[in-house]
């Protein structure tokens, strides 16, 4: 009997005090890029077929959504997410663009949430002209974390 009061006294003690937590967001998992012409600085639609995630079996973005801003989702055993980007050009080889970043876990509070965090984000590989990361850290919100910079001629579609 004094064990069920117990155990009734500290799930009251556990279910009281997360309710006192202060609401937070889980910052998410999808970087955002955006593509830029270089010489304009206006968004530079690519013409792409696919582009799907290294190690994902499926296709995240087709050619019916010809776009410059891509929401990627990161993998988050790893601290390197690679994307293949096939265009719709056949001519032109399929080009791959590789992210890095740390990850690490972040406590609300000793009675709260805890969630991953994802920051210090990085353009590893890509053969593109060149990227600039606006924001290192993924956010809760829609903002761009990494622009690249693209000639008009380089891999126009």
């Amino acid at each position: 009997m004094q064990i069920r009061f117990l155990g009734a006294v500290i799930f009251f003690c556990l279910f009281i005090s997360c309710n006192d937590c202060d609401p937070i967001s889980d910052p998410g998992k999808l970087l955002e890029v955006k593509f830029i012409d270089k010489g304009s600085g206006n968004d530079f639609v690519l013409g792409i077929d696919s582009l799907y995630g290294i190690g994902s079996d499926s296709i995240l973005y087709e050619k019916s959504e010809e776009q410059s801003r891509f929401s990627l989702p990161l993998n988050l055993n790893d601290s390197v997410t690679s994307w293949v980007l096939n265009y719709i050009d056949t001519l032109k080889a399929n080009d791959t663009i590789s992210f890095s970043y740390n990850r690490f876990i972040q406590i609300n509070s000793p009675d709260c949430a805890i969630y991953e965090v994802v920051d210090s984000i990085r353009v590893f590989q890509s053969p593109f002209d060149s990227s600039s990361v606006v924001l290192s850290s993924i956010q809760p919100t829609d903002e761009v974390n990494v622009e690249i910079y693209i000639q008009a001629d380089e891999n126009d579609g």
